[in-house]
């Protein structure tokens, strides 16, 4: 699809702030926070340097939190950690160039914290996951104490 199209499709069905970023591509490399149109090409052709395949996504404003999982028959997830950073986004630079902030014992009310580790598991039977851990991201909408997977 022409780049023009896929900006146009994109100011027709959604909204900014919006993330660019590659399909595949983990540890944040490629991704793009883009507030205005005049910025998406640029975006859009950065993620493309990494993956053939590109999500573009409204921003949604909460708290990252995560979980690993590990195990094969017998699945276990850690506790629920917030990710904490400076900038806008949770991103490479923020991950590899600062010093980690992330707090091991947020302030997340228990019944929250035991649905994101039962969900946690659950994604990792479900893409058949095995041995080593995976990490997964959810994002814990503010106020509403509902949470997303992102990754």
């Amino acid at each position: 699809m022409d780049i023009n199209n896929i900006i146009l499709r994109i100011r027709n069905n959604l909204k900014y702030p919006l993330f660019v970023k590659p399909s595949n591509s983990g540890s944040s490399y490629g991704v793009t926070k883009v507030v205005q149109e005049e910025n998406l090409k640029s975006a859009i052709e950065e993620a493309a340097k990494f993956d053939t395949k590109i999500l573009i996504e409204e921003e949604i404003v909460g708290r990252e939190v995560e979980c690993a999982v590990l195990g094969n028959e017998e699945v276990i997830a850690s506790g629920v950690g917030e990710i904490k950073y400076d900038g806008d986004f949770y991103s490479n630079s923020e991950k590899f160039n600062k010093p980690n902030k992330n707090d091991i014992k947020p302030n997340i009310p228990k019944e929250i914290t035991e649905k994101i580790r039962a969900q946690a598991i659950k994604v990792f039977k479900i893409i058949y996951g095995r041995g080593l851990a995976i990490e997964l991201i959810f994002l814990l909408k503010k106020k509403l104490m509902k949470f997303i997977l992102m990754k």
